[in-house]
């Protein structure tokens, strides 16, 4: 199992939709989107990419938020190298696209999908797009030096790349705690690059690839769970690749164990696990 294999996303794409849009991904998608709008109002876009777009979520707080300022004409595009992903973006497409916000609607009816790794970006051409998102993809990729290049290769003069990456997941942090719990032993944890969880890390790794005018920050994300017992259930029995990662080989009573623990972590902090973003901005 890999985090980096396009069919375990395919297996989960149908439970990512079907996440609030106020889950985990939220706040780190909001400020990125914030930050992108302050160092290139989207109402100059030409073209806006949407990289590893998962179900749309990037999508849906931009069309939302920004849509009404972003051109007619200008081409409007999301990517993910999941089929599943894709397709699941794609029915949310069919959904948004015939809401009462007229700006948010138009936008989705407009927007292109397809099947794109973030490594080869082929199908765009050099110097085409003036906004680029990468939301919680790049730490993923086997080579994220490629993915970067690829990046800056479709950018405009001036124009604009935001990508984000997690420092800490606090809910897989706890859930790799309640495995090893129940299985007295010690369980495999989600392991994130290093260099993907510092402002510094990443600044050194976009301004590698020829982003100029890099900046870098941490943004808190917390993720606040009313019902931490129903929602432990629906974690634990996705697809999710970095889930099962850690739950593999649990028996139904270690797994029963391993719950009642996770609940216990996320009571004794106030029903809220914390996550840390990294947000990496820069200019072609």
């Amino acid at each position: 199992m890999s985090l980096s294999n396009p069919s375990d996303w395919d297996r989960t794409a149908a439970e990512y939709a079907q996440i609030p849009i106020q889950g985990p991904m939220y706040i780190p998608c909001t400020r990125m989107l914030e930050a992108m709008n302050n160092a290139r109002s989207f109402s100059t876009a030409s073209t806006t990419l949407d990289i590893g777009s998962g179900p749309g979520t990037v999508a849906t707080l931009l069309f939302k938020n920004y849509g009404k300022h972003i051109p007619q004409t200008a081409k409007l595009i999301a990517t993910d190298f999941s089929q599943g992903m894709v397709e699941a973006a794609r029915m949310r497409k069919e959904l948004e696209a015939n809401s009462e916000d007229v700006h948010s609607a138009g936008c989705w009816a407009r927007l292109e999908l397809d099947v794109m790794d973030a490594q080869n970006l082929e199908k765009i051409a050099t110097g085409s797009v003036s906004h680029i998102t990468g939301s919680m993809v790049y730490f993923m990729l086997p080579d994220h030096k490629k993915g970067l290049s690829e990046a800056h290769r479709v950018l405009s003069d001036d124009g604009v790349f935001a990508c984000t990456s997690w420092a800490k997941v606090g809910w897989m942090e706890f859930l790799t705690q309640a495995a090893c719990k129940a299985s007295k032993k010690t369980a495999p944890s989600v392991a994130l690059p290093t260099i993907w969880k510092t402002t510094e890390g990443i600044k050194g790794e976009m301004e590698a690839a020829g982003f100029r005018g890099v900046h870098t920050e941490y943004v808190e994300a917390l993720w606040h769970i009313p019902e931490p017992k129903k929602a432990v259930v629906a974690f634990t029995r996705s697809s999710n690749p970095g889930t099962e990662m850690i739950i593999k080989g649990l028996s139904e009573e270690e797994l029963a164990v391993c719950r009642d623990e996770w609940v216990k972590l996320v009571e004794e902090n106030g029903n809220v696990c914390k996550g840390i973003a990294v947000l990496g901005l820069g200019r072609k």
